[in-house]
């Protein structure tokens, strides 16, 4: 390891080893970690310049990206984050209600659920409406997407969170690979953070598998990976 190796550089090395990931380049002198996750390609990108201007005073943030290509066959898209203070406050009170034992969490919910903003988006999953704030342009599909209390259930575990698809020549995806092949999407996983441990980027390989799944049993995604680098 050079003297000089900065410290994404590191992560980056460190994440390809527990993950038997690939270091790949990609323009302009970028480095992505790519593994293999059910047959699908993982993309492992620990310092993406996040998108929209930049803060005042400051050059553009660096994010974690981790994303799942795939051929999309329609125009669904969608972008899943937690709530500001709500969301937050409901992950927090539910990991803390599930140690205290007493009345069951759906209880405790419900008795709080009056005192809550209602969600833009209800589907009747109780405290997952309120967590999450999801713009899309299909809110059926949204439905049936989210359907699966097991998917439900691995996104409300992440601490943080911000998933989406992403359908845009100009996108994080393409970015990468400047020859996109015509319908490639991208699935991804972003947090403002530096994702450093090899559990957690796990954590969203398996949360990942679980939502690329679903695309392709609704339909929106084609079961075949697609071969981008």
């Amino acid at each position: 390891m050079g003297l000089f190796t900065s410290r994404t550089e590191v992560v980056k090395r460190n994440i390809a080893g527990a993950l038997a990931g690939e270091p790949v380049r990609t323009p302009p002198g970028h480095t992505v970690v790519v593994s293999q996750v059910g047959g699908w390609s993982v993309i492992f990108d620990v310092d993406s310049p996040e998108e929209g201007p930049p803060p005042i005073f400051f050059g553009p943030r660096k994010v974690s990206r981790i994303g799942i290509p795939f051929t999309a066959r329609d125009g669904f898209v969608w972008d899943l984050k937690r709530r500001r203070l709500v969301g937050d406050k409901i992950y927090e009170r539910r990991t803390k209600w599930s140690t205290t034992g007493g009345t069951s969490w759906k209880q405790e919910f419900e008795r709080i659920q009056p005192q809550l903003k209602p969600p833009a988006i209800a589907f009747g999953f109780g405290d997952f409406d309120y967590e999450f704030t999801i713009e899309t342009n299909d809110e059926a599909r949204l439905h049936e997407l989210f359907e699966p209390r097991s998917f439900r259930d691995l996104l409300q575990e992440q601490p943080t969170i911000r998933l989406r698809t992403e359908q845009d020549e100009k996108g994080w995806m393409a970015s990468l690979v400047p020859e996109l092949p015509e319908g490639v999407a991208a699935l991804f996983f972003q947090d403002r953070s530096l994702l450093r441990d090899a559990a957690d980027v796990q954590s969203v390989h398996t949360l990942l598998r679980a939502a690329i799944e679903q695309l392709v049993a609704i339909g929106s995604a084609d079961a075949k990976p697609p071969r981008i680098f």
